[in-house]
């Protein structure tokens, strides 16, 4: 976990990651006292459960996404930043105006490689924008 405070000690930003091993070759998990691996436990008492998102059942727009050079890193995958700035270009700019961001969930289920396309569901439900694919979901939170 990570928390950002202001000089008067407000939280601003909290956030989390998580990670896994993955094998460089098949791009698979790794499951690391499979391979021989040890990770020592590193628990510091302040853990949390990983947050699941609940979206809406029915977002009302589909759009088609390509993973461009522009926007992949050196590994020829989409770059985590690309994804935000895929899901805000397809929000609309007066609301973008008039709405500050307060929230940024990402949760990725696979890499998109350069090139790839993917049909990419989106909406909003209140205050909150869902952007839906085979490869990850995010929630912009506003």
């Amino acid at each position: 976990m990570c928390f950002i405070h202001d000089l008067k000690e407000n939280l601003l930003v909290s956030c989390s990651a998580m990670w896994a091993l993955i094998d460089k070759k098949t791009r698979k998990i790794i499951e690391p006292d499979k391979k021989g691996i040890y990770i020592p436990d590193l628990s510091y008492g302040r853990e949390q459960f990983f947050p699941l998102s609940i979206v809406p059942k029915s977002l009302d727009k589909r759009t088609e996404i390509e993973a461009k050079f522009s926007e992949c890193d050196l590994n020829g995958h989409l770059n985590n930043t690309s994804y935000l700035d895929i899901a805000e270009d397809l929000i609309p700019v007066s609301y973008l105006k008039n709405h500050g961001l307060k929230k940024i969930k990402l949760d990725y289920k696979k890499e998109v490689p350069l090139g790839e396309k993917l049909p990419l569901d989106y909406g909003n439900e209140s205050d909150t924008y869902y952007f839906k694919s085979a490869a990850f979901l995010i929630e912009l939170g506003f």
